[in-house]
């Protein structure tokens, strides 16, 4: 399924993909990145936030430099970027710029001058803000009770905070 909507992403003329896979025990499927990374010859790469189940990221970051992935997508191991902002400064030292680490999960205006003092040059966020739901469907069990949307206000607000 993976190597179609890479087909899919290349048709659309679209620059890169988003591309995870892990073993159970949480180490990088290196196979399957291999035959991914394959299919998606000539586009960016991005290591998806999959990442953070790694049980080693410094082995892990080795990895996809050598797979040529140009940016890796991680929490630093934590629920959010900010509770993770120390392992991602020891990422970004470890990457010697032969990959971006961009921080991501919880990025808001709030933690983004921090995050931005780690030595990164970019950033993951979804700005989104949460929107009830209401309605039969809601009712029936069809759609959450709660809906997050991507906010212009947020985004407008993160944007302040990085200049």
């Amino acid at each position: 399924m993976m190597e179609v909507e890479i087909t899919a992403t290349r048709a659309a003329g679209l620059a890169g993909v988003v591309l995870g896979a892990n073993l159970p025990d949480g180490q990088l499927d290196l196979p399957v990145l291999r035959r991914l990374v394959a299919s998606a010859a000539g586009m960016g790469l991005v290591l998806h936030h999959s990442f953070v189940l790694t049980p080693d990221m410094a082995a892990a970051l080795e990895e996809a430099v050598a797979r040529g992935f140009r940016r890796i997508l991680t929490s630093g191991g934590e629920l959010t970027a900010e509770a993770g902002a120390s392992r991602i400064a020891a990422l970004v030292a470890q990457a010697k710029g032969r990959i971006t680490i961009m921080p991501g999960s919880g990025v808001n205006p709030g933690n983004a001058q921090m995050l931005k003092g780690l030595g990164i040059s970019e950033i993951h966020a979804s700005c989104a803000t949460s929107q009830p739901v209401a309605g039969r469907a809601v009712e029936m069990g069809f759609a959450p009770k709660v809906r997050r949307q991507t906010a212009a206000e947020q985004v407008r607000a993160l944007r302040k905070a990085l200049e």
